[in-house]
């Protein structure tokens, strides 16, 4: 058994996505709008990407991050909850998702946990834009069969990276 010690990604880690940020679903926070119960916005600062649901009716002018009784902190914004460890909320987005993330440093482990996918592809840089050292290609939709009747019926299964 390896264990590894995880990096936080940080705006200075993340690089980019083709998940937009806010996505339609978690629209800014606003302080001149109105906002109903159940409602859900995005506060998005440096180093912080995060969603909260309005806990009142006609909540207006209360900042989510400083204002408890009114807002509900419920996670991470679409973009960002792949990199939460604490939840099982996966970042959801068109294929192919291509993430971006610059370590900062030399790193020999990289974990794809949840992954609900028909391929991987993992490109490892030394550097943005530098030349690339790793590539790892996976093919993740797999049909599990021993005999000729499970490879005619038995279902695809997602893989493990």
């Amino acid at each position: 058994m390896k264990a590894f010690i995880p990096i936080d990604i940080t705006d200075a880690r993340f690089v980019s996505s083709t998940i937009a940020e806010p996505a339609a679903a978690e629209p800014a926070w606003n302080s001149g709008t109105t906002y109903a119960q159940d409602a859900e916005v995005s506060v998005i600062t440096t180093d912080s990407h995060l969603v909260y649901k309005s806990l009142v009716a006609g909540n207006n002018n209360n900042p989510p991050a400083s204002s408890p009784d009114k807002w509900f902190l419920k996670g991470y914004t679409n973009r960002f909850r792949m990199f939460d460890w604490n939840q099982g909320n996966p970042s959801k987005g068109l294929s192919p998702v291509t993430v971006t993330v610059k370590p900062g440093r030399r790193i020999n482990a990289v974990m794809l946990e949840g992954l609900r996918a028909a391929t991987v592809a993992i490109t490892v840089q030394d550097g943005v834009g530098e030349p690339t050292v790793l590539t790892i290609n996976k093919d993740l939709l797999n049909r599990h069969a021993t005999t000729p009747y499970e490879w005619c019926f038995s279902p695809f299964v997602y893989d493990k990276v």
